[in-house]
C-alpha cells in the first residue's frame, strides 16, 4: 500500500454476497439516497477490455472507481 500514490484510492472486494447482511446493505442504500454518502462512480468495461481501463486509469481520466467486470 505504500506504493499507491496520494490521492489515488484503490477499492477492491474479495467477499461473498453474503458477508453483507440485508440490514447493513440497505443501511448504506439509505445514506447514498440521503446523499450523506457520496459513492463517486467511473466507466465499467469487461475484462476483455482490461487494456482500455488500464489506459484511462493511467492518463488519470475515470472520474470515479473504474470497475471491471470478470467473466
Amino acid at each position: 500500500m505504500g506504493d499507491i500514490p496520494t490521492a489515488v484510492k484503490l477499492t477492491s472486494y474479495s467477499g461473498e454476497a453474503a458477508d453483507l447482511n440485508r440490514e447493513q446493505l440497505q443501511s448504506y442504500i439509505r445514506l447514498i439516497e440521503g446523499g450523506v454518502l457520496s459513492v463517486q462512480t467511473g466507466p465499467v468495461f469487461e475484462f476483455e477490455d482490461l487494456g482500455e481501463a488500464h489506459e484511462l486509469m493511467d492518463a488519470n481520466q475515470a472520474g470515479g472507481k473504474i470497475v471491471v467486470r470478470g467473466t
